[in-house]
């Protein structure tokens, strides 16, 4: 079904099942980051559930409350299930999976800024270096979309919009990843920087750039995410994964 209004990037807790029919195939890029190919059939035959937990825990440094959002995706058949606990402070946190290995990311929530024609547009540095950066740059800020060309991208709600920006690689398998769903902070400004620099310095097959948001698709409201990866060689494919909600169950 269609995301009630009351769900927002800041509150995505709830079930959520991804709808293969508005979805890109994921094959190809799962192809490109070397994911085995008995593996990649496995995944395109499954439908995938996701289950997101939004809530607050206090800064180490300074108390304040930071937001974390935990995501416990399962499969049907005999696939396992992964878990993304992602905490939005732009910190470096790592996790685990048999999919992609051993992955380091970092999360912050981001707001927007207009384009040409003055729609909202999520405002956000990518923190690798691709080639046509700019036409990598329009898609993952939902300026045009690949397969319907009149769409109108990503909804912005509030004055300047909000979305989820994450940047992720990973360790074992050599690939990165960088995505866009929610916030602001200045202060992040210069660890971006720092982190750049370090990333830099490890040698990349693949990387990742994603945000999500919320975009009207057949004029209903649905939570998706762009993605965008490349591999060393300067090849890369677009893909925007979309997800359907799914209401709770009445128990009587």
């Amino acid at each position: 079904m269609a995301t009630p209004e009351d769900i927002t990037i800041g509150n995505l807790n709830g079930n959520w099942v991804m709808n293969k029919g508005l979805s890109g195939e994921i094959d190809p890029i799962l192809k490109l980051q070397g994911v085995p190919w008995l593996l990649r059939k496995a995944m395109a035959a499954v439908t995938l559930y996701i289950n997101i937990t939004t809530y607050q825990t206090p800064q180490p440094e300074t108390g304040e409350p930071v937001t974390n959002i935990d995501f416990n995706q399962t499969a049907g058949g005999k696939l396992g299930g992964t878990t993304e606990k992602r905490t939005l402070s732009w910190e470096i946190k790592e996790h685990k999976d048999y999919i992609f290995g051993e992955v380091q990311g970092q999360s912050e929530f981001v707001h927007g800024s207009p384009d040409s024609g003055g729609h909202i547009r999520p405002d956000f540095e990518l923190q690798t270096e691709v080639d046509n950066a700019q036409e990598v740059k329009t898609f993952l800020r939902g300026e045009n979309h690949l397969d319907s060309p009149d769409g109108t991208g990503f909804i912005y709600e509030g004055s300047e919009g909000a979305w989820v920006h994450t940047f992720e690689r990973s360790v074992s398998s050599g690939w990165t990843a960088e995505q866009v769903g929610y916030l602001d902070d200045p202060l992040f400004i210069l660890q971006r920087q720092l982190v750049k620099s370090i990333l830099l310095t490890v040698e990349l097959t693949c990387i990742w750039l994603q945000i999500w948001g919320f975009e009207l698709i057949d004029n209903k409201r649905h939570f998706t995410r762009r993605i965008v990866v490349a591999n060393a060689g300067g090849r890369y494919l677009c893909l925007r994964l979309v997800f359907d909600y799914e209401q709770p169950k009445v128990s009587i």
